[in-house]
């Protein structure tokens, strides 16, 4: 009993891991544990085929990496904590490959994985409107004041991942997750959610996803659905620009960083991380080869910024807000070697799984304007979708096992 159930516990396990990120973290540890644990007992009782591939290798490479850069750290308690942080670059891509699941198995987790995220957007609804109905302030329904434990870019990253999804399925009804109709629902309902959280990257991100849902419809000669999804995304978007003071603040800010260089409005937002990022180039430029360290990347920041008078910045003690950056100031040129590959392989070989190209190019533009690798909800959930997603799940064999990437 046990040996015929124990793979489908175990993907339950990682669809949990992943509903956590959304809502809650304290169980994160212990969740990940066990499916550790479940994953090495599933093994010495089924003995699944290994899956191993060179890509997510180099993850493994990359800790490697922070290993040794522990060793020329200044901070050495900053640099053990990093260790801890980023454990997840060698979990989930030695562990994924012998769990060996079938495409069953990655429908269950899915199916946690976007429950997870319903039930997390509803609390953060049922909050928000709490909230609004004992001060009357409509603020609480937009960015961090609507999603304050998960910061808004994260969650809406995951979101788009999840919309990704179902696109996928709903285009080629490889994974069956929904009937078709309840796609849409769920699909718009994001849409509208990520609309209040008003991340930008995130907000680029939808628009493409639409464009792509509406290509799909235009070349299946659905008009309807083009109309009204067309109409109701521009009313939608349309009317938070307009009704809400803090939304468009923050799509202007998009536009205008690019002409206010130099202005008090440069360092804020998105202007901001343009004086972050360029004080993060001008520190690796220092030490291309082996950086600073792994502990030591926020104490020179913190140097650089004063150097530069990024008082905002400064203040925060914020990072650099581009994983690249991050883990060339940390490790030198080996890690960012490792990052390009990591996000570049994919790219060239997107023919042989096209849904984890599409992850793939999500996630660099989301690394490109966040340090994800820094914290838990970033590491832990792009790592465990990465290698889940570079084991193709939709390429079955007459024996329904998935194919390795």
């Amino acid at each position: 009993m046990l040996k015929k159930y124990l793979p489908k516990f175990n993907a339950l396990l990682l669809g949990i891991i992943l509903a956590q990120i959304l809502i809650y973290h304290k169980f994160l540890a212990l969740s990940i544990v066990l499916w550790v644990t479940t994953s090495i007992v599933n093994l010495i009782l089924n003995k699944p085929k290994l899956r191993w591939n060179n890509l997510r290798f180099l993850f493994v490479v990359l800790y490697v990496l922070y290993i040794v850069g522990v060793f020329y750290s200044i901070n050495k308690s900053n640099a053990m904590f990093d260790l801890e942080v980023k454990m997840s670059l060698v979990i989930f891509p030695l562990f994924i490959s012998f769990t060996n699941y079938t495409v069953a198995h990655i429908r269950l987790l899915l199916y946690v994985f976007i429950g997870g995220a319903i039930l997390s957007i509803l609390l953060l609804l049922g909050n928000a409107t709490i909230n609004y109905l004992e001060t009357g302030a409509s603020g609480f329904f937009f960015y961090n004041r609507l999603s304050p434990v998960v910061h808004p870019s994260y969650f809406s990253f995951y979101m788009n991942v999840i919309m990704m999804l179902l696109i996928y399925d709903y285009t080629t009804g490889k994974l069956n997750l929904f009937k078709r109709y309840v796609h849409i629902i769920i699909f718009t309902f994001f849409t509208l959610f990520i609309a209040l959280l008003t991340a930008k990257i995130a907000l680029l991100t939808t628009f493409v996803l639409l464009c792509i849902l509406l290509g799909y419809w235009v070349k299946n000669s659905k008009w309807t659905a083009v109309l009204l999804f067309a109409v109701g995304s521009l009313g939608l978007f349309g009317t938070i620009y307009t009704q809400s003071d803090f939304a468009k603040e923050r799509i202007n800010d998009f536009f205008n960083a690019f002409e206010l260089k130099g202005t008090e409005r440069y360092l804020y937002s998105t202007g901001l991380r343009r004086a972050i990022w360029q004080n993060a180039w001008d520190l690796y430029s220092e030490k291309p080869i082996l950086g600073y360290g792994t502990g030591d990347v926020t104490d020179n920041l913190m140097v650089k910024y004063a150097q530069n008078n990024n008082l905002n910045a400064l203040d925060k003690r914020l990072n650099t807000h581009n994983q690249f950056l991050q883990t060339a100031i940390a490790i030198g040129l080996g890690g960012l070697i490792c990052m390009v590959l990591l996000m570049l392989i994919p790219l060239l070989y997107f023919r042989r799984n096209i849904l984890f190209a599409g992850f793939v190019v999500m996630t660099i533009f989301f690394l490109l304007t966040e340090s994800a690798f820094e914290t838990q909800a970033g590491v832990i959930g792009i790592l465990l979708l990465y290698s889940l997603l570079s084991v193709n799940p939709l390429a079955e064999n007459k024996n329904n096992k998935v194919q390795s990437y």
